[in-house]
């Protein structure tokens, strides 16, 4: 049983920063390794995924903090735009 978790584990940390799904590299894996579905494994499943988008989250905090102030500004933007066109159009 810990050589499949050691290796789902190292599916997982392969996968994350790849453009490619580690879900489903890990479900493949867990699949070739012959592993039941179980809660259990199910959880643990949740919780390596869990960690690494924490990790992801926090090496690029700054750069999601950025990204997700950026469409703030362009969304207020857009209402601005919307809110002008309506003013002039009802006079």
């Amino acid at each position: 049983m810990w050589f499949e978790i050691i290796l789902l584990s190292i599916v997982e940390g392969v996968t994350e920063y790849l453009p490619v799904s580690s879900t489903g590299h890990m479900i493949i894996a867990k699949s070739l390794l012959g592993m039941q579905d179980s809660k259990q494994l199910n959880a643990f499943l949740v919780i390596v995924q869990a960690g690494a988008i924490l990790a992801v989250v926090s090496v690029f905090w700054r750069t999601l903090i950025k990204w997700l102030f950026s469409w703030l500004q362009l969304f207020v933007l857009i209402l601005l735009f919307i809110q002008l066109v309506y003013l002039l159009l009802a006079g």
